[in-house]
This record gives C-alpha cells, sequence and structure tokens, in this order.
C-alpha cells in the first residue's frame, strides 16, 4: 500500500529523489522469503545466491489467518483516516464525518499532511522575463518554464531546477517585492547575458536597454482547444532599466 502511494506520487508529481529514496527503504519491509523469490528471477542468481542469500529456511507464519487479518485491518483504517485528513487539510468540501475522524487521529499524530506542503496551490502562476531593444520587447522562453502557450510541459523528473522552483513560489506573491535572486537575475540579463543564457532556450539581447518579468497564471487547454496553455496576467510586470539599475512597476 505504501509502496502504491510512493508511485502514484511518482507518476503525478516531481518531489525530486525523494520518492526514490522512500521507495529504496521499502525494500527493508520484505521479508527474506519475498528477497529469495526475487533473488531466484535474478541473472547470474548462483553467484548472488551465496553472498546475499540466507542458508537457513525460513518458516512460514504460525498464524498466517490472524496475520492477514491484522494487516487487512490496519489497512482500512489507515487509508479511511488518511483520506479524511487529506480532505480536511486540502480542503476538498470535508464533511462531518471526515472532520470528526481528523479531530479523532489528530492527538495521535499518525496521519498527517503529507511531505512539505499542507496545502496545495490550484493555481500555475509562472514568469516570463523579456528584453527591450530597438523599439521591440524580445520574449526570453526558459528552459523549464511553461513559456509559448503551444509549447508541451517539458519532463524533468527526478531532477528539480533550482531557480525555476524558487520562481514558481515566488510567483505565489509576485505582487510582492522582489527577492534578492529576482533582483540579481535581472541585472545578470542586463550586464551578464551569456552567464544567464542557460537558463532560457531563447538567445538573449547582448545590450537591452530595459530587462522585465511578468506573471501569467497558466492553465491546461480543454480537449479540442488549440496549443496546451492559456493564460492571463496575475501581476503587474517588473521593469528594470538597465542604465540606471532601478525596478519599476
Amino acid at each position: 500500500m505504501l509502496t502504491g502511494f510512493q508511485l502514484l506520487n511518482l507518476a503525478t508529481a516531481n518531489y525530486g529523489f525523494f520518492v526514490w529514496l522512500a521507495l529504496a527503504l521499502h525494500l527493508f519491509m520484505l521479508r527474506d522469503a519475498d528477497l529469495l523469490k526475487m533473488y531466484a528471477r535474478l541473472p547470474g542468481r548462483v553467484v548472488w545466491g551465496r553472498v546475499l542469500l540466507p542458508r537457513e529456511d525460513v518458516p512460514a507464519p504460525t498464524w498466517p489467518r490472524l496475520r492477514a487479518g491484522l494487516l487487512a485491518g490496519f489497512g482500512v483504517a489507515y487509508v479511511t483516516l488518511s483520506l479524511a485528513t487529506a480532505r480536511v487539510e486540502l480542503g476538498a468540501g470535508a464533511g462531518r464525518w471526515a472532520a470528526a475522524l481528523q479531530r479523532f487521529a489528530e492527538p495521535w499524530h499518525v496521519f498527517n499532511a503529507y511531505h512539505l506542503f499542507a496545502q496545495i496551490t490550484r493555481a500555475r502562476v509562472e514568469p516570463e522575463f523579456a528584453g527591450f531593444e530597438a523599439g521591440a520587447w524580445r520574449t526570453y522562453d526558459m528552459r523549464y518554464k511553461p513559456g509559448p502557450l503551444d509549447r508541451a510541459p517539458p519532463i524533468v523528473a527526478p531532477h528539480q531546477p533550482r531557480l525555476d522552483f524558487m520562481l514558481w513560489f515566488y510567483g505565489l506573491r509576485a505582487r510582492r517585492a522582489p527577492p534578492g535572486y529576482v533582483r540579481r537575475l535581472l541585472t545578470q540579463l542586463c550586464e551578464q547575458p551569456a552567464r544567464a543564457q542557460g537558463f532560457f532556450v531563447t538567445p538573449l539581447l547582448e545590450q537591452p536597454s530595459h530587462v522585465r518579468v511578468q506573471f501569467w497564471r497558466y492553465e491546461f487547454t480543454r480537449p479540442g482547444e488549440a496549443g496546451w496553455w492559456r493564460r492571463e496576467a496575475a501581476a503587474p510586470e517588473l521593469v528594470l532599466a538597465c542604465s540606471k539599475g532601478q525596478v519599476m512597476r
């Protein structure tokens, strides 16, 4: 059950190497009898068997039905309380029964919000950088961001690009003053674009007069619609005058 949950995370989200490390730990939850079956299917099992396999036979459980019943009961309780906690924590319109079960299990600290995020954001707010030269803006498409509306989302897991990940957090509060790393990136786009080129697929202007970043709220298109995305402005653009080094909205 826990392994299936991690496989679901692996298929639907990018948690870096966290899921892979958790799956590796699940190997220690297997019985010796399960490992024996796995080793029997490995190539070169004769050599591996001399080193890894136990020499004595593994006895069968004394009370197989009792053991199976306890495991099944634990599984039902675990899934029920986990779903109740998820409905309350994720704001999925939890009913009275879910709230009551969550309050019942909360003092034990056994069924809690999973991973680092107790709330899942449903809005995808992403940045778009651009440089100004000769009276026109040139859009800088980032390597791992949605970018053009007709570009398919890239698959990067288990890699988790650090700058793109941090910009996602800033996008949720894009109306606030920009953090230091955003200011440094805008400054590099003005003064040393070659150093920032690795973050973008679009060739950067060598001497732009202004650079900007604007945040858009992206949504997937519906079946039958053109492109992959549709978007709308989520915050006023942030412009840096390269000659003055002054950030303004």
